[in-house]
């Protein structure tokens, strides 16, 4: 390899981090902008990134629910969490 060559996929590597760099930071800011700020140490676990944006669309299907039996078809697909939080709940009380 010639020396010109290196340099050019030097200067190729370092343009694709510049613009990868723009791209979360324009990324990054828009996620603070809808969410909350972004912390120091970015969180490697997707869950962390996911469950705003969850939360966000649940609350918005939620307050468009106007009648009980929307909201009945809507909550029969987790009726498990809802049975587990209250038998903990119970068994706070009896224990």
């Amino acid at each position: 390899m010639t020396v010109i060559y290196r340099i050019n996929i030097i200067i190729i590597i370092i343009i694709i981090i510049i613009i990868i760099n723009t791209i979360l930071q324009s990324y990054l800011s828009d996620w603070a902008s809808a969410f909350s700020d972004v912390p120091d140490v970015l969180p490697t676990k997707q869950p962390f990134w996911d469950r705003p944006g969850i939360s966000a669309d649940l609350a918005q299907v939620k307050s468009s629910l106007s009648t009980p039996s929307q909201q009945a078809s809507f909550w029969l697909p987790h009726h498990h969490i809802l049975e587990t939080v209250f038998r903990l709940y119970l068994y706070r009380l009896v224990a």
